[in-house]
Protein backbone atom coordinates (compact mmCIF):
# COMPACT_ATOMS: atom_id res chain seq x y z
CA UNK A 1 0.00 0.00 0.00
CA UNK A 2 1.47 3.12 -1.32
CA UNK A 3 0.20 5.27 1.92
CA UNK A 4 1.90 2.76 4.14
CA UNK A 5 5.34 2.74 2.35
CA UNK A 6 5.18 6.58 2.06
CA UNK A 7 4.78 6.98 5.37
CA UNK A 8 7.39 4.56 7.34
CA UNK A 9 9.74 6.27 4.73
CA UNK A 10 9.05 10.14 6.00
CA UNK A 11 9.33 8.61 10.15
CA UNK A 12 12.46 6.37 8.47
CA UNK A 13 14.10 9.62 7.23
CA UNK A 14 13.19 11.57 10.25
CA UNK A 15 14.55 8.76 12.33
CA UNK A 16 18.04 8.90 10.72
CA UNK A 17 18.63 12.77 10.64
CA UNK A 18 17.45 12.87 14.26
CA UNK A 19 20.52 9.92 14.57
CA UNK A 20 23.13 11.76 12.74
CA UNK A 21 22.43 15.13 14.25
CA UNK A 22 23.07 13.82 17.74
CA UNK A 23 26.16 11.81 16.32
CA UNK A 24 27.90 14.99 15.16
CA UNK A 25 30.05 13.53 12.65
CA UNK A 26 33.51 15.23 12.50
CA UNK A 27 31.65 18.29 13.70
CA UNK A 28 30.05 18.96 10.44
CA UNK A 29 26.78 20.67 10.30
CA UNK A 30 24.72 18.69 7.90
CA UNK A 31 21.84 19.87 5.76
CA UNK A 32 18.95 17.67 5.99
CA UNK A 33 16.32 17.38 3.30
CA UNK A 34 16.48 21.00 1.91
CA UNK A 35 15.70 22.52 -1.23
CA UNK A 36 19.57 23.09 -2.85
CA UNK A 37 18.06 27.18 -3.51
CA UNK A 38 17.29 27.20 -0.26
CA UNK A 39 20.87 26.89 1.12
CA UNK A 40 22.50 28.39 -1.83
CA UNK A 41 23.05 25.80 -4.03
CA UNK A 42 21.88 24.55 -7.07
CA UNK A 43 19.50 26.23 -9.54
CA UNK A 44 16.05 27.84 -8.56
CA UNK A 45 14.81 23.68 -8.36
CA UNK A 46 13.21 21.98 -5.35
CA UNK A 47 15.89 19.02 -5.61
CA UNK A 48 16.83 17.77 -1.83
CA UNK A 49 19.12 15.94 -1.39
CA UNK A 50 18.49 13.58 2.13
CA UNK A 51 21.94 15.32 3.61
CA UNK A 52 24.29 17.64 2.33
CA UNK A 53 27.72 18.24 3.53
CA UNK A 54 28.32 21.87 2.28
CA UNK A 55 32.12 22.01 3.91
CA UNK A 56 33.01 19.30 2.25
CA UNK A 57 31.07 19.03 -0.83
CA UNK A 58 29.33 15.71 -0.02
CA UNK A 59 26.01 14.21 -0.65
CA UNK A 60 24.34 11.40 0.74
CA UNK A 61 20.29 9.58 -0.06
CA UNK A 62 18.85 7.39 2.21
CA UNK A 63 16.83 4.42 -0.10
CA UNK A 64 14.76 1.43 1.56
CA UNK A 65 17.29 -1.76 1.37
CA UNK A 66 14.65 -3.10 -1.50
CA UNK A 67 16.46 -0.28 -3.60
CA UNK A 68 19.96 -1.95 -2.92
CA UNK A 69 20.32 -3.33 -6.86
CA UNK A 70 18.24 -0.48 -8.21
CA UNK A 71 16.64 0.74 -9.25
CA UNK A 72 18.15 3.19 -11.77
CA UNK A 73 16.21 6.21 -11.19
CA UNK A 74 17.78 6.23 -7.87
CA UNK A 75 20.81 6.91 -9.44
CA UNK A 76 19.75 9.13 -11.67
CA UNK A 77 17.94 11.08 -8.81
CA UNK A 78 21.64 11.65 -7.11
CA UNK A 79 23.31 12.75 -10.49
CA UNK A 80 21.01 15.65 -10.74
CA UNK A 81 21.74 16.49 -7.33
CA UNK A 82 25.88 16.12 -8.11
CA UNK A 83 25.49 17.96 -11.28
CA UNK A 84 23.35 20.81 -9.89
CA UNK A 85 25.68 21.13 -7.13
CA UNK A 86 28.98 20.08 -8.37
CA UNK A 87 29.57 18.06 -5.24
CA UNK A 88 30.41 13.94 -4.90
CA UNK A 89 28.77 11.07 -3.19
CA UNK A 90 29.97 10.93 0.21
CA UNK A 91 31.79 7.84 1.62
CA UNK A 92 28.55 5.94 3.22
CA UNK A 93 30.48 3.92 5.71
CA UNK A 94 31.84 7.64 7.30
CA UNK A 95 28.06 7.96 8.63
CA UNK A 96 26.94 4.74 8.81
CA UNK A 97 30.61 2.00 9.55
CA UNK A 98 28.42 -0.99 10.23
CA UNK A 99 25.52 -2.64 8.37
CA UNK A 100 22.23 -3.09 10.77
CA UNK A 101 23.42 0.14 12.94
CA UNK A 102 20.35 1.54 14.47
CA UNK A 103 19.07 4.89 14.35
CA UNK A 104 16.27 5.52 16.72
CA UNK A 105 12.49 3.46 17.09
CA UNK A 106 9.42 5.13 14.43
CA UNK A 107 5.80 4.18 14.38
CA UNK A 108 4.79 2.28 11.19
CA UNK A 109 1.43 3.10 9.26
CA UNK A 110 0.03 0.82 11.50
CA UNK A 111 1.13 2.09 15.24
CA UNK A 112 3.52 -0.50 15.72
CA UNK A 113 6.90 0.27 16.75
CA UNK A 114 9.57 -0.47 14.20
CA UNK A 115 13.05 -0.35 14.52
CA UNK A 116 15.15 1.14 11.68
CA UNK A 117 18.48 -0.43 10.64
CA UNK A 118 20.74 1.31 8.54
CA UNK A 119 23.74 -0.10 5.94
CA UNK A 120 26.09 1.39 4.10
CA UNK A 121 25.83 1.63 0.17
CA UNK A 122 28.37 2.72 -2.39
CA UNK A 123 28.34 6.06 -4.35
CA UNK A 124 26.12 8.12 -1.81
CA UNK A 125 23.68 5.79 -0.97
CA UNK A 126 22.83 4.36 2.79
CA UNK A 127 19.67 1.92 3.26
CA UNK A 128 17.22 1.14 5.76
CA UNK A 129 15.56 -1.57 6.70
CA UNK A 130 12.59 -1.88 9.15
CA UNK A 131 12.34 -4.27 11.60
CA UNK A 132 10.84 -5.69 15.13
CA UNK A 133 11.64 -3.81 18.42
CA UNK A 134 14.72 -5.00 20.13
CA UNK A 135 14.52 -8.47 21.34
CA UNK A 136 13.51 -8.91 24.85
CA UNK A 137 16.52 -10.43 26.13
CA UNK A 138 17.84 -6.93 26.03
CA UNK A 139 15.41 -5.73 28.31
CA UNK A 140 16.13 -8.79 30.98
CA UNK A 141 19.91 -7.36 30.68
CA UNK A 142 18.54 -4.15 32.15
CA UNK A 143 16.37 -5.50 34.64
CA UNK A 144 19.07 -8.16 35.98
CA UNK A 145 21.63 -4.80 36.14
CA UNK A 146 18.26 -3.09 38.24
CA UNK A 147 18.37 -5.88 40.84
CA UNK A 148 22.09 -5.71 41.24
CA UNK A 149 22.06 -1.94 41.76
CA UNK A 150 19.41 -2.10 44.14
CA UNK A 151 21.47 -4.96 46.02
CA UNK A 152 23.77 -2.02 46.84
CA UNK A 153 22.08 0.19 48.53
CA UNK A 154 20.12 2.40 45.94
CA UNK A 155 16.85 3.53 46.30
CA UNK A 156 14.74 4.54 42.83
CA UNK A 157 12.20 7.56 44.05
CA UNK A 158 10.08 8.74 40.94
CA UNK A 159 12.28 7.62 38.60
CA UNK A 160 15.18 9.36 39.93
CA UNK A 161 18.75 6.88 41.32
CA UNK A 162 19.80 7.93 44.90
CA UNK A 163 22.64 6.72 46.17
CA UNK A 164 21.51 6.41 49.59
CA UNK A 165 25.54 4.85 50.90
CA UNK A 166 28.34 2.37 49.62
CA UNK A 167 30.14 2.12 46.54
CA UNK A 168 28.81 1.07 43.27
CA UNK A 169 31.06 -1.08 41.47
CA UNK A 170 30.98 -3.23 38.23
CA UNK A 171 30.43 -2.76 34.87
CA UNK A 172 29.46 1.04 33.97
CA UNK A 173 29.73 2.36 37.18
Amino acid sequence: MYWEWAQNGTSAHASFFEWLKRKHYRGQIFKYDQPLSSIGLGFITMNRPDVIDTEYGLVWELKPISHNHGPNSDYVQLSKYLLETGYCPGDSKELVPAPGTRSYPILDYFGNKREVYLYPGVHGFIYYSLGPPEPIKIKKKILEGTKKVLEHGVTIVGGTIIIVGGTLTGAGA
